[in-house]
């Protein structure tokens, strides 16, 4: 039998300080004093503790498994996310069921202008603690690890080893019985150290962040809320940025918390700004910066270059110019270190004050010309990311169902959903270093998927950016094709007469250049201008002149489009229903794109006409479903809003308000407020309905 004393034992017994019985081999038995100390070094208990419910709960419910098993509790996290605090209060909250003594030691492994301590030096201060005379104990350090263990064997013994950093010290401090607890904080992830469990720290919520600076500054802060908010969201939530700033405010009493949001609103600063007497976060991040392989951080530098939320394995190695595995090894030995954070499985990101703390590395270490390098590089892969995906969105070979080509594009549309927040800011990021041919490619990879998605203030900003790269690089094309789309935000938002002042702009570039095709297109979309004025004419003039236009290029499909137009303008139904469905027709075979328009332009017009609201009906779900296949957001609802109106007018109230409702939805996820009203229309039209609902439609 062996035991946690070490050796070959038979029948040890041991109880408060005796040993009743033994035969032992190779194992020193040490008889305690019956007065022996009992240590209580814990620091104290942190004046203000806030938030951590769920973290401090599972400790306590491990705690409850000490007597049966030893239980070791590696708390982790990035610097300064308040593990030390999490530690203490959780101590001093357990320490009444620890009888035997409380040990603490700071292995200052991440300690500025110290070295670590070693095993040695602890295990001697621990025996010494223990009231074990000096000239007994061990000079090695096996030797007083196994005389550590021996005199905590049957202890209730309390222990806090702060600031870790190698699992090897760790191990030759841990206790060997069944009544320790050991609760252990560490910055890097002790992944080889055997444990009950980890515990990762994450930063505060914001609600916490803001209730911790009230607590410390108290009524300036409570005074202002709003203040308050933003000091905690430009500290990131950080908790020691948060003392920081607080212990700034409360040594300028006359000092407003506006001011110092104002102090640290300007990035640039803000390092510099969270500083105070001894207490510094840019030194709490240095200390875990200086740790790293040289290739780590190296990435870690590159990594603060980028302007986006977040970022993969793969957009790292095309910035870093590695292979994807250095790039993946790389990232992973930083999330090790809780410099880089990983929320969702193959995407990185740093918490916004290491992102400024890495970024300023990257400048002085590597010095502008390789920052600028490194940008383009970034741009560079957005681009071509985007362009291959933009590719397959608009790929019309689905006139053939190819299960290969619907694959790529739903592939295409995961990656713009994933990557939305990085193009937009590396599209930004292009424009403010006037690399407009890259800004040019980018706003138009994106042109596509925000139409397919809806989102038509992230389209707006995107065209505005494209605007400016044409107008730098002298694209009067460009520019026609940016003035119309911003044109279309403007009809949205009821705003006609900035849409027609972009319109008129967008049609004299087109004819300065002499490009009737372009002119063509910009009075296409002039004409929903028109539209929506009420001047019915004017629009019917308009589609005239595009059908045309259309008959001399050849473009049938497009020329039937626009007479359908013409012809229901004029309310010339049976001509206008024969005209869209020549179109339909050609459409099918040879531009499916359009399809969705025409079936919603035939769903109207056969049940105005109210000889056969079936058929509008079905045309109405051909529109839903051809846009729901393809991802088309507003299509989609654009669709749902004629099927509800058609639904309701027929009698399917409890249909209609389905539909309504999930126009609602989906207007909610394009942040299209025009779309949500007219859905809230609709449900309100349903709601009051007297008419009463029959058999429920087939939808």
């Amino acid at each position: 039998m062996t035991n946690h004393l070490g050796g070959d034992n038979v029948g040890i017994n041991i109880q408060g300080s005796k040993v009743e019985h033994a035969t032992i081999t190779n194992t020193v038995v040490i008889q305690r004093p019956e007065g022996r100390p009992v240590p209580a070094e814990l620091p104290r208990r942190p004046s203000l503790f806030i938030g951590r419910a769920a973290e401090l709960a599972r400790i306590e419910k491990l705690a409850e498994q000490v007597g049966t098993e030893s239980v070791v509790v590696v708390v982790e996290g990035a610097p300064g996310v308040g593990k030390t605090g999490l530690l203490q209060h959780a101590a001093h909250t357990l320490a009444p069921r620890f009888p035997d003594g409380h040990l603490y030691v700071d292995l200052r492994c991440y300690a500025p202008g110290t070295s670590p301590v070693t095993a040695h030096e602890v295990l001697g201060r621990f025996l010494t603690s223990l009231g074990v005379p000096r000239a007994e104990i061990p000079a090695g350090t096996d030797e007083r690890a196994a005389r550590f263990r021996t005199e905590v064997a049957s202890s209730r013994l309390l222990m806090v080893l702060d600031n870790a950093g190698d699992p090897a010290v760790v191990r030759d401090l841990l206790p060997g019985g069944d009544h320790s607890m050991v609760l252990i904080g560490s910055r890097p992830q002790l992944a080889s150290l055997e444990s009950s469990a980890r515990i990762s720290l994450p930063v505060l919520g914001e609600e916490e962040s803001a209730e911790l600076v009230t607590g410390l500054v108290g009524e300036r802060a409570e005074s202002e809320p709003a203040a308050t908010r933003e000091l905690a969201r430009l500290c990131g939530n950080l908790p020691l940025a948060l003392w920081i700033a607080c212990a700034r405010l409360v040594s300028r009493p006359a000092w407003s918390v506006r001011r110092l949001v104002t102090a640290l609103s300007e990035e640039r600063r803000r390092l510099a700004g969270l500083q105070v007497g001894d207490l510094e976060i840019r030194a709490a991040f240095s200390l875990s910066y200086r740790a790293l392989d040289p290739l780590f951080a190296r990435v870690f530098r590159i990594a603060g270059l980028h302007p986006g939320p977040d970022w993969t394995a793969e957009a790292m190695a095309d910035t870093a110019e590695l292979e994807l595995a250095e790039a993946e090894d790389a990232l992973d030995g930083l999330l090790s270190a809780h410099l880089v954070e990983q929320d969702v499985a193959g995407r990185f990101r740093l918490h916004d004050l290491v992102k400024l703390f890495a970024r300023e590395r990257a400048e002085e270490t590597d010095g502008d010309d390789a920052v600028r390098a490194g940008e383009r590089r970034l741009v560079d892969h957005f681009v071509k990311q985007a362009l291959r995906c933009d590719l397959s969105l608009r790929d019309e070979m689905l006139l053939v169902p190819n299960d290969r080509l619907q694959s790529q594009r739903s592939t295409a549309l995961d990656w713009f959903d994933a990557e939305l927040g990085n193009c937009s800011e590396v599209l930004r990021l292009a424009a403010e270093r006037e690399w407009f041919a890259e800004a040019s490619v980018l706003s138009g990879s994106l042109s596509e998927y925000l139409r397919l998605r809806g989102l038509q203030d992230v389209m707006e900003a995107a065209c505005r950016i494209n605007l400016k790269a044409a107008r730098a690089r002298g694209d009067l094309h460009q520019q026609v094709r940016a003035l119309g789309q911003l044109a279309s935000p403007e009809l949205d938002r009821r705003n006609p007469d900035r849409a027609a002042e972009l319109f008129s702009r967008a049609r004299e570039l087109s004819r300065r250049i002499g490009d009737e095709d372009l002119e063509i297109l910009v009075i296409g979309t002039e004409a929903t201008l028109y539209t929506v004025q009420g001047r019915l004419d004017a629009a019917a003039k308009a589609f005239e002149r595009c059908l045309v236009h259309h008959v001399r290029r050849d473009d049938f499909n497009a020329a039937l489009h626009n007479l359908g137009n013409v012809l229901a303008k004029s309310e010339r139904w049976d001509e206008a229903i024969a005209a869209y469905r020549m179109c339909e027709k050609l459409a099918s075979a040879l531009e499916p794109r359009v399809l969705p328009t025409i079936y919603q332009n035939l769903a109207n017009l056969l049940h105005d006409r109210g000889t056969d609201p079936e058929t509008a009906l079905e045309y109405a779900r051909r529109a839903r479903d051809f846009c729901a296949e393809r991802g088309d957001h507003p299509g989609k609802a654009a669709a749902q809003l004629v099927l509800g109106r058609i639904q309701l007018r027929s009698g399917h109230v409890e249909d209609a308000a389905e539909t309504f409702a999930d126009v609602r939805r989906l207007s909610g996820t394009m942040r299209n407020a025009r779309m949500e009203a007219n859905a809230i229309d609709g449900l309100v039209m349903a709601a009051s309905s007297a008419v009463p609902s029959p058999v429920r439609t087939n939808q």
